[in-house]
């Protein structure tokens, strides 16, 4: 079967990103699975037809140090990233709490349990 599995919109920051949540939460639209995947923090959604629609915000300032993340991970790390509570986060920001403290991330931390996985 041939198919989209999912599209993604980057951000330019975490702040951009959770505001974004934000106005969607505000018209009934909620993700399915808030992630922060360790080189970048997202946010899923579901379309109509069950496409994922990915909103992601990176957590390095370059490609490089996202890159050098990746092949400096150790086989026993997190491949896949921590859960987040969104809500939560954007509060914090809006209170003061800088970006570089949500966005530290414990490579050896709990994997996500859904890992993609379309919920109802």
């Amino acid at each position: 079967m041939v198919g989209v599995d999912h599209v993604a919109y980057d951000y330019a920051s975490l702040r951009d990103l959770l505001e974004n949540y934000d106005g969607f939460k505000a018209q009934g639209i909620t993700p399915y699975w808030c992630i922060n995947h360790g080189m970048s923090v997202s946010l899923y959604y579901a379309d109509p037809d069950g496409n994922q629609m990915e909103f992601t915000a990176d957590v390095f300032a370059t490609k490089a140090e996202g890159s050098a993340y990746f092949h400096n991970l150790k086989e026993d790390d997190n491949p896949v990233g921590v859960e987040y509570d969104p809500d939560e986060w954007l509060t914090k920001l809006r209170s003061g709490t800088l970006e570089a403290e949500l966005l530290k991330f414990d490579a050896a931390g709990e994997v996500s349990p859904i890992r993609g996985a379309m919920m109802a």
